[in-house]
């Protein structure tokens, strides 16, 4: 992303106003690896099991450092830890036809899960709102992204209904602003 609009992100408003802000690989704002891992995903698709498996275990691992370093910015009380995973997108392109597949990218979802949970206690002991999105879901039948995406709050908040992805901005904004009150 051009460095005009990257000053227009809410990351970096955030950021001129103050508050400790860490974005770790965020697509369009400061990505370096999903870009390597997206241009080369469809040589994998053709390859053996065992191929496709070990390009998710170096993904995976890369996974887990990204998680490491949001845990070391959370024990550094930032105010935003914004982490992004290239799984399970890239695990759904490559796992997506019979149930041998399913039966992998099953375990893959379950890998990752115990890889994030650390970070999500974490967050929680230390007070943190965690907020979890995906911007889109997987059409098997399709093989391809689907129209829809879900996301999940570890914080139950009533007024929030969110109609599109960008909507998650203005929580951010606003979650931030109010611990910040708050402390």
């Amino acid at each position: 992303m051009p460095s005009h609009l990257i000053k227009q992100t809410f990351l970096e408003k955030l950021r001129l106003s103050g508050f400790r802000v860490i974005a770790i690989e965020v697509p369009g704002y400061n990505e370096k690896l999903n870009e390597k891992y997206r241009s080369i995903v469809k040589n994998y698709i053709s390859k053996s099991i065992s191929e496709k498996m070990e390009f998710v275990k170096e993904i995976l691992q890369d996974c887990e450092e990204r998680i490491e370093r949001g845990k070391d910015y959370v024990s550094q009380g930032y105010d935003l830890v914004f982490v992004y995973l290239s799984m399970p997108d890239i695990a759904e392109h490559l796992f997506y036809k019979g149930i041998k597949d399913r039966i992998y990218l099953y375990s893959i979802h379950k890998k990752l899960e115990k890889l994030i949970s650390p970070l999500l206690n974490m967050a929680n002991e230390n007070n943190y709102v965690s907020l979890i999105v995906s911007d889109h879901g997987f059409d098997f039948e399709n093989y391809y992204h689907s129209d829809y995406g879900f996301y999940s709050l570890s914080k139950n908040i009533m007024w929030f209904k969110p109609r599109g992805i960008t909507d998650f901005r203005n929580l951010i904004i606003r979650l931030i602003n109010t611990s910040i009150e708050n402390i």
